[in-house]
Parts: structure tokens; sequence; C-alpha cells
């Protein structure tokens, strides 16, 4: 068993008792015990990140980060980035599950100086699961409320020179609203071979097909058919001739479709793109290491009569150095160039302060960040009645942040408390009478992040979490909608003997705002409860129950789209 580490602060493998970002490393074992089984459910219980879902079970899922808009997360699956401006997350994470995952990291603030464009509000780094150790398995089979059912099933195994790992999984379910059906098939392998001592190739590929019945909005009904699918493969290539240096040629392509169909149009979205990443690590000392790259982009995209092509190259290098044992610094610096409009500069500063003699860690950050414009920004969306803006401006942003995390017990109960500030320059929104994108010239996110992580005893663990945010538009004089400011999440398992397994989970949002950005209005808070147990029936089956909104609460995350009334659901797991 290998210590845990972080490795999307700086792109390599980090203690995280030395890593200076606030970075979260989900644990895929604690979420498969709290029967957390959707990766955009995974990624809502960490502080400081705020999910919406536009409706029930498989519906559009936007993620905001530190008061920063949704599309300033930037996805990272197997070293490439899967989102821009243009091609957006939403519909891949609304049917995003946890099979044939094995790392998901959570990283906070501006990271544009190692991530580039989109990376404002933070990263989200997934990694297709590694195949290493004796050959095993498992298949999964799920029933529940509103006609869902489904399955999965995985495999793994591998040695010291060749590892594997593939994974399937389907569900189908009704909703509860008219018209509202959903289905989706998510897929992933990955093949990892020591050709020599020195040099390991290997390939991933995570693929999805969705289909969702929109029946939109309870004030402005526009009900369709939305079908979307999602293709990222990678190959890469790693040298590694001794301890100190690592160089790794990561190929990558994701391929996207999306087509919404009504009764009275059509709408199309086809685009991809393709990645070219040379990635250097160097530890020149004990107490330094060096990480640089370069990287070539091109994105592609068709739409409505729309045809474009961007190309973007870029360079990074970033240092971090232990001047003494205890303190870790870290300094990067990035340059992009785009063929649409220019170029981009960025940088970053940490401090990570392990106190000596104590388990207190005081961290801090800076760092810029910017979102290059999206084609539709530059050329407009002509189904949706969207002019061009060609003069549009890129957003940009400035943000720091200063933390402390404490263990006690000797690391049974850790604890976090962040502050974070973040000021945008031409944040984009859109012009109410024609639709066209726009820049506000000026806007801001601040709060607190508190995080608790305690495993009371041998059989008991609870985590919990609390943001206070400020998110506002400076220019207008509004707060930016979506952004709640109390977000509070509670969950834990108590293990009740070798078979038997009980939780819960509570999720609080409140005082929100929502609907027109620059005439918002509050919707209703809301409070979620999710109990679940589960049974060991023997050394290879588990039965699971879990039910969801247990208190049956009538609430939107969307203004407009209800969410999905109390609902239960039973699977059992087979292990060969």
């Amino acid at each position: 068993m290998l210590e845990p580490v972080v490795v999307s602060a700086t792109r390599t493998p980090q203690d995280p008792a030395y890593a200076s970002s606030s970075i979260t490393l989900l644990s895929l074992e604690e979420l498969q015990c709290l029967q957390l089984t959707r990766l955009s459910a995974a990624i809502a219980r960490e502080p400081g990140v705020n999910v919406v879902n536009s409706g029930a079970t498989g519906a559009e899922s936007a993620v905001f980060i530190r008061g920063a808009n949704s599309d300033h997360t930037l996805f990272v699956v197997d070293g490439v980035p899967m989102n821009s401006r243009g091609a957006r997350y939403v519909s891949f994470l609304g049917g995003a599950d946890l099979a044939g995952i094995d790392r998901v990291e959570l990283l906070r603030g501006s990271q544009s100086t190692l991530y580039g464009s989109s990376a404002i509000g933070g990263v989200i780094l997934v990694d297709t699961a590694r195949g290493c150790g004796p050959a095993q398995g498992a298949i999964s089979v799920l029933g529940g409320s509103y006609g869902t059912h489904g399955g999965s099933a995985t495999l793994s195994g591998g040695d010291q020179r060749v590892g594997a790992s593939a994974a399937i999984s389907h569900e189908l379910a009704d909703n509860h609203r008219p018209d509202n059906a959903y289905g989706v098939l998510n897929s992933a392998a990955r093949l990892d071979l020591a050709a020599t001592p020195v040099f390991t190739v290997g390939g991933t590929f995570r693929g999805q097909k969705r289909n969702y019945q929109e029946p939109g909005s309870i004030a402005f009904p526009l009900s369709g058919n939305v079908e979307s699918e999602n293709r990222l493969g990678t190959v890469y290539g790693e040298w590694r001739p001794d301890t100190e240096f690592r160089s790794r040629l990561t190929i990558g392509l994701h391929q996207r479709d999306y087509t919404f169909a009504s009764s009275s149009f059509t709408d199309s979205v086809t685009g991809d793109r393709r990645l070219l990443e040379w990635q250097n690590n160097w530890e020149m000392v004990d107490w330094l290491e060096l990480v640089g790259g370069l990287s070539a982009n091109r994105e592609h995209g068709a739409w409505s009569g729309t045809d474009y092509t961007e190309n973007q190259f870029g360079g990074y290098f970033l240092a971090t150095a232990r001047p003494v044992r205890n303190i870790s610094l870290t300094t990067g610096l990035r340059s992009d160039y785009f063929e649409s409009y220019g170029d981009e500069i960025t940088g970053r500063l940490g401090l990570a302060w392990r106190v000596f003699t104590s388990a207190t860690k005081i961290r801090a950050t800076f760092g810029t960040g910017f979102q290059a414009p999206g084609a539709d920004d530059r050329y407009g969306v002509p189904a949706y009645f969207q002019p061009a803006n060609p003069g549009i401006a890129p957003e940009r942003s400035r943000s720091w942040d200063a933390g402390v995390d404490q263990d006690f017990l000797g690391g049974r109960i850790t604890a976090g408390a962040t502050y974070f500030q973040t000021r945008f320059d031409n944040l984009f929104s859109y012009d109410l009478n024609t639709f066209a994108t726009i820049n506000i010239p000026d806007a801001f996110a601040r709060g607190v992040e508190l995080s608790l992580a305690a495993r009371l005893s041998d059989t008991v663990t609870i985590h919990s979490g609390y943001t206070r945010l400020e998110a506002e538009n400076e220019t207008d004089d509004v707060r930016l909608i979506r952004r709640p400011r109390h977000t509070v999440t509670l969950d834990g398992d108590c293990r009740a003997g070798p078979a038997w397994t009980f939780g819960g989970g509570v999720r609080a949002v409140i005082d929100r705002e929502d609907g027109n950005p620059y005439a918002p209005v509050t919707i209703e808070d809301y409070t979620t409860l999710r109990v679940f147990a589960s049974w060991q029936a023997c050394k290879h089956v588990a039965l699971r129950l879990r039910v969801e909104n247990a208190l049956d609460e009538k609430y939107q995350e969307t203004h407009g789209y209800p969410a999905l009334p109390r609902a239960a659901y039973l699977s059992a797991e087979w292990h060969p």
C-alpha cells in the first residue's frame, strides 16, 4: 500500500502535506461505501463547490467552484482537457458515473498556469483505472423508483510489466415528469505496457452515449429529445531513464456530438479536440523539482451552418522547492497563443508551511487565469438568434487564498479552513435584447471554506463541509446567479459488524438567486436527506439500498426545473 499523493497541483506526484493549493483527493472506496455512484454527486459534497442539475436524473449538470462561472471548471480526463468555452461538459457530467475510475481530484482556484484556458474556478482531474494486481472484477445490477434499472461490469489486473482494465455501465429511467426518460451507456478501458525497464507505453478510452427527453422549464416548456455522445482516447509514451527525470508524450483525441430535436426545429453540434503534449519532470536535487511542457491543441466545431477551427499552442514551467524541511514553495509561468486573438500570459505562486513539531499546515497561493472566447461567442448561433461579436474580449482572473489544515488524534480527525478571493475582468454574459455574448468589466467572488473529516472509531466516519460565498457583478450591482451564500454538507457511515453498514447524508443550499442575470430572483432554499444501508450477504455478494431525497423535499436546483422527489434504489454486486 502506497501513501496517498496528489498530482493536479504540480502535474507530478506530491505529498498532500506539502501542497500549497487547496486540493481534495476523492476516495473511491469511501464514495462506494456512501453509495455515491454519480460523478456530479461525488463532487457536490466538497466545500467550495456548487453543482446545479437542470432537472431530474440524467439532466445536464454544471459545476460552480468558488463563485466562478460553470464553464470556468476545467475537466481533465486522462490528461486531456475535455471542455472549453465552446465545448461544454454539462451533458457529459449529467450522465457520468464512477465506473472505471480510480482517481478524482478537485483543485480549487485559478489554475491556468498549468492547464490553460477555462481553469479559472478550478480543475477536476479524472483518471481511468489502472490495472494492477491479481485479476479482479465485479458485476452489479440496479433497480428503483421511476422505472430506474441498469447495471455495470468491471475487470482489471496486471503485473509489473502489463496492466489492463475495462468497465461498462448502463442505466435507464423514466423520471417523474412526462416525457422525461433518460438512458446512458458509459464505457472505459486502459492498457499500460512496460516495453523496457525505462520505457512505458499505454492508452486509454472513455466513451459515453446519452439520451435525455427534455421537458423544458415549467414556466417556458420547450420539449425535445437530446442525444449526446463523447469519445475520448489517449496514447502515451513515457521515458524514465533514472529516478530523477521523467519525460512523457501524450496524444489525445476528444470527439463530441450533440443534437436537440423538437417539434419545431433541430439543432446539431459536432466537434473534436486534438492534443499533443510533451511534459518533462526533473528532480534536480532533493529539494528542487522542475516541471515543464509544451502543448498544441486543435479544436474544430460545426453547428447551424457555422464551421470553425481554433489552433492553440502553449508552454509552461513550474518549480517546486523545499529550501528547508517543512516549507514548500512553488512558482510557475505559462504562455498561450490562440490563433483567433493572440497571446495570454499567466502565473502562479504558492507557499506551504508544515509547522514544526505539530500537525498544522499553513498554505497560501496567488494565481492568474483566463478563458478564451468560444466560437459561438465570436460567430454567434443563428439557430438561437445569437448574433456574432467578433470583438469579444477574453475573460481574465486574479485569485488568492490562504488556509490552514490541522490533524488531531494522530490523523483520525482532519479540519481545514480557507479564505479565498477572485477578481474577474471581462466576465462573459449576454445582451438581453440580442442574446449576443458581451463582457462584464468587473465582478468578484470571495468566501470561506470549512471542512472536517473524522474517523471517530474503527467503524464510524463523518465528513462535513461548509461554504460561505459572496459573488457579485459589480458593473450592474447585482449578485451572480446560481452562487448560494451558504452551502452545507454532512454525511457519514457506521459499520455495524462485519456484514452491515448504515449511513446518511444531508445537503443544504441557502440564500440563492437565479433567472435573469441582470435582475435575478430569489428562489427557495432546500435541504435534502439521503439514507442508505448495505449488507454483505456472503463473501462474493453485497446488497445495497439507498433512499434519495428521503424527506420528499420539493425544490429546484435550476429555476423552473423540478428536482426528483423521493426515490429508492436497490442494487446487488457480485465479486467473483
